[in-house]
């Protein structure tokens, strides 16, 4: 047996067909929210993806057969490859066989699983750092330039992302000026910050939401400054009055600093909006833990992986339900064993 077996979890019977699990966790749902449980508890979210894996016969087909695997035969029943099962259409089963590779319905499952193992906060702040520093580190390339000449004479302007300008001329004597531009040396310093705050976030708290959401503004305006970059050249050419009188017309150009910056702050953003739509179960559930399955320890998380499963309460006639009376004389009326 490998993996994380959700029957002794939650006390069920593999004896039991689909349909009757699925009434049996329908019923456990409907007892915990009466007893309060909010939707975020993890014994509900956990519950919830129960009942969209063993309720459905095709995915409780595979999961049994990944569970009953021995180790390194197949793909392990971890808590990441549950997820990744439920999300999963209804009824879409994995061809025969035990292997880890075999049909495309394992293969996307085992691909989710990965991609959540790696989609945890501290990967994901170490990446963030990392951007964090490229990031520092573009600011100081020029991001806008413009060059003049009159005869043997150069003259140039440049800028950096900080706001830094300055003037440089050459040919008839060395001549060098330096100015600020303090719109963008606050705009940098505000996406710095927020980058730093985000990736702190990110790695050293349990709600990364709000890190996140700091790496993905951060990105965003990063980006947008490096298109303004782009097309502006931040103004290089109005440095020092612009010096229009002097020799040839401006020949303005974009520096390193606004590519790399543009490229930083995509990537950036990308990272900033992956961790919130992962937290909010656009790509996969949070996990109900760290380990469960080998210290039984749970952590708070959203329940959005089993949004596919209606969460109506249990039909009161089905015979299963051992709180109709009517079924109460009947012999033959099977009550499932929750202690099984």
């Amino acid at each position: 047996m490998s993996g994380y077996d959700l029957y002794q979890s939650l006390g069920l019977s593999r004896a039991h067909p689909p349909e009757q699990l699925a009434t049996e966790l329908g019923r456990q749902i409907s007892d915990l929210r009466a007893q309060g449980v909010q939707d975020s508890d993890p014994r509900l979210d956990e519950v919830l993806i129960a009942r969209s894996v063993l309720g459905d016969a095709g995915r409780r087909t595979e999961y049994d057969r990944a569970l009953d695997a021995a180790p390194g035969t197949a793909a392990e029943a971890d808590v990441p490859w549950i997820k990744a099962l439920a999300q999963r259409s209804a009824g879409w089963d994995m061809a025969g066989g035990n292997s880890a590779g075999n049909g495309a319905g394992s293969g996307g499952a085992n691909v989710l699983a990965a991609i959540d193992r790696y989609l945890t906060p501290l990967p994901l702040a170490a990446v963030s750092g990392l951007l964090t520093v490229l990031g520092f580190i573009t600011f100081f390339f020029n991001w806008g330039k413009v060059t003049m000449t009159d005869g043997p004479a150069t003259l140039t302007f440049t800028i950096t992302g900080f706001g830094s300008a300055s003037m440089d001329m050459s040919g008839f004597g060395n001549l060098f000026l330096s100015d600020t531009r303090p719109g963008y040396t606050l705009l940098s310093l505000v996406i710095l910050i927020l980058l730093v705050v985000g990736t702190v976030l990110l790695g050293l708290t349990r709600d990364t939401r709000f890190g996140a959401l700091l790496v993905a503004v951060a990105g965003g305006l990063l980006t947008l400054y490096g298109v303004w970059a782009l097309f502006t050249k931040l103004g290089a050419d109005d440095l020092f009055g612009g010096e229009e009188d002097f020799g040839s017309l401006p020949s303005p150009s974009v520096g390193a600093g606004a590519v790399l910056g543009l490229i930083v702050g995509v990537l950036t953003l990308a990272v900033g909006v992956l961790v919130v739509l992962r937290l909010q179960g656009s790509l996969l559930p949070q996990a109900w833990t760290s380990g469960k399955a080998a210290s039984g320890s749970a952590a708070p998380v959203p329940q959005d992986a089993a949004s596919d499963t209606q969460d109506a309460p249990s039909d009161p006639s089905d015979p299963s339900d051992p709180s109709d009376p009517s079924d109460g004389d009947n012999p033959n009326t099977q009550r499932p064993n929750a202690e099984q």
